[in-house]
């Protein structure tokens, strides 16, 4: 899994992940673009997320979902973030964001992230939301 090529930057940052997902569950979809919209997406959550913090995983097979679900570093501006070079100013490419919603994109899925208000260290609680759009049953 994407997941364990960053499973030691995890235990770093003492961030525990929880996948709630069927071991059943079939999703027919592009497994290399698939792949690397996670490791960047992973990759973003070491950087950012709150430190001893629970990232979530679920996925919803009534609206064909993948949530996300972190305390991560505030999202001043959602549209802002997916831009290609737009970067928060830690020593980034800017690209991992775009990369993410442009491969998933690619696979008909639609990427999106509903933030919550900012905490007084510049956390919040921040939800990525996948939905494919043509789910195969």
């Amino acid at each position: 899994s994407i997941y364990t090529s960053f499973s030691e930057d995890f235990k770093k940052q003492n961030l525990e992940l929880s996948i709630n997902i069927e071991d059943s569950l079939e999703v027919l979809l592009d497994y290399r673009l698939f792949n690397l919209a996670m490791h960047h997406f992973f990759q973003n959550t070491v950087k950012y997320a709150k430190p001893y913090s629970k990232i979530t995983l679920t996925f919803n097979k009534d609206t064909n979902t993948l949530s996300i679900i972190m305390t991560s570093k505030y999202i001043s501006d959602v549209d802002q973030i997916f831009k290609d070079g737009f970067s928060s100013g830690d020593g980034g490419t800017g690209m991992g964001m775009s990369v993410i919603k442009k491969a998933l994109e690619y696979m008909n899925a639609v990427f999106y992230i509903k933030n919550g208000p900012k905490d007084k260290n510049g956390y919040a609680r921040n939800d990525f939301l996948i939905t494919f759009e043509d789910i195969q049953d």
